[in-house]
């Protein structure tokens, strides 16, 4: 066989340089979908925890809600046993003046006895 010339040699050379540049590519490039991936991965995990958290909201919402109107009947409840309690405070003043008369009667009867 003859020797190379000087131009094959040169191609061989290029071309072993891009063979080498091929292979550090294909490393980067199995590198990049690795990572992309991983962020597929980890959007998905967002994506499910994100649901989870709607539903939970939603959950929260709606005892809330119940919560709420709960609170609606009672505060009215309320405001009728504060509107009795308010009469019977009356009566009670009212019979208290009364007992009062009564007693005093009772003491002018008493001192007239004696």
């Amino acid at each position: 066989m003859t020797e190379p010339s000087g131009e094959w040699t040169a191609l061989e050379r290029r071309v072993s340089v891009l063979e080498e540049r091929m292979d550090v590519e294909s490393g980067f490039r199995i590198g990049i979908e690795r990572d992309l991936d991983k962020i597929t991965q980890r959007q998905v995990a967002q994506g499910q925890l994100l649901q989870a958290l709607a539903l939970t909201q939603s959950e929260h919402t709606e005892r809330l809600s119940r919560i709420e109107t709960k609170l609606g009947s009672y505060e009215t409840r309320m405001g009728a046993l504060e509107m009795k309690v308010g009469a019977l405070e009356m009566k009670v003043g009212s019979l208290e003046g009364g007992v009062n008369r009564i007693i005093g009667m009772l003491d002018t009867l008493i001192s007239r006895e004696n």
